[in-house]
């Protein structure tokens, strides 16, 4: 039996169906004697944390290599997934079935069908709206999607990417099972390409490795996978609870930071450029400095510098329990409340005003 399983290992035709008829062979008049049960558990928090995320208005998707009931099981556990959604699980075995599922689909999302089950039995493929409650009349407030690893290699082909993205748009969770680190990478990209989206990737083994480097934000976690996550990531977290206040209190802050100090920028260059401009209205336009060489070299390296420093390191515009407990607060980013053009251009008019009385008041004071 030994040798034909090593036969059957490294066979490159049928491998698949030759390891399965060597296990045949040989589990077969078997006593059981007993059974051992691993359980996995989820980390503290990861549930609180994705509701809060969800709070903030992120999108949140999942891509694992797990097997597609384990996968559900643990969004259900961790509240990626809710008892009261719709879910549409996508099971194609052929790229043409999978634009048929993704037609369909589509349509019945468009056409707000609810509690409506779709199976066909053409192609061995399979499509379902299945809510927790079947005799629910509502219209779908809320949508779950769950694709396989195969479903989604055929999603991922340039004919469905568009689709199968226009899909997964109406859902509020996504859900990637049996994914490989190139699927998830690809996605990402997809997203990135496609929506113009800021995507964010946290992983904790070496398969996340390709889909963290992908994200414009990449975030590893320390654990017992290794360390291959946290070496290719833009930062590190010990536990998958602080990814929380990491972007709901530290993301705000950065936003903040920088769009406070890069209207200081402009400020301060306008008013300075300004005062050198009324100047040349009394200089006969000769193009001289009314500054000292040393008070230019010094505007710009420590007058200035200060605070734009504090404010860029320093500066906490809301507090860190606040943001923890109004997860909301964090959509100002998003919504880009901290830098609009009307904020710039009171910006500048503040720092023409700020010019004027600094050159005009000094000027009329001392004018003979």
């Amino acid at each position: 039996w030994l040798k034909s399983h090593l036969e059957a290992e490294s066979s490159n035709e049928n491998r698949e169906e030759l390891l399965f008829q060597s296990a045949l062979r040989i589990e077969k008049n078997l006593h059981l004697l007993g059974a051992t049960g691993i359980e996995d558990r989820l980390q503290d928090g990861v549930p609180e944390t994705i509701a809060n995320l969800r709070r903030a208005g992120l999108q949140i998707w999942v891509l694992t290599g797990d097997k597609q009931e384990t996968a559900v099981n643990i969004a259900y556990a961790c509240k990626l997934l809710d008892h009261d959604e719709e879910i549409i699980t996508l099971n194609a075995e052929s790229p043409e079935t999978c634009a048929v599922l993704l037609e369909q689909c589509l349509q019945c999302v468009e056409s707000k069908f609810s509690n409506n089950t779709i199976d066909e039995a053409t192609g061995n493929m399979t499509v379902g709206f299945t809510p927790l409650y079947p005799h629910s009349s509502s219209v779908l407030s809320s949508l779950g999607l769950v694709i396989d690893g195969r479903t989604l290699a055929y999603a991922l082909e340039p004919t469905l990417e568009d689709k199968f993205l226009a899909l997964a748009k109406q859902c509020r969770s996504v859900l990637c099972c049996r994914s490989t680190p190139l699927q998830k990478s690809m996605v990402v990209k997809l997203v990135r390409a496609k929506l113009k989206a800021m995507t964010l990737a946290i992983g904790d083994g070496a398969n996340d490795v390709s889909m963290i480097q992908v994200a414009d934000v990449g975030v590893g976690i320390s654990g017992q996978e290794g360390m291959q996550a946290v070496m290719a990531s833009d930062f590190a977290i010990p536990r998958f609870r602080h990814l929380e206040k990491l972007l709901l209190v530290h993301g705000h802050w950065c936003y903040s930071r920088l769009a406070n100090m890069v209207l200081y920028f402009f400020y301060k260059n306008a008013m300075f450029v300004a005062l050198l401009f009324w100047y040349q209205f009394y200089c006969g336009f000769s193009g001289s400095s009314m500054v000292d060489q040393w008070y230019l070299i010094f505007f710009n390296l420590l007058f200035s510098s200060l605070p734009q420093l504090i404010t860029g390191v320093l500066d906490k515009d809301v507090p860190a329990e606040l943001l923890i407990a109004v997860p909301q607060l964090y959509k100002s980013g998003q919504n880009m409340e901290a830098y609009q053009p009307h904020m710039f251009w009171m910006n500048m008019i503040d720092a023409l005003y700020q010019s004027l009385v600094c050159f005009f008041i000094p000027y009329f004071t001392y004018y003979d």
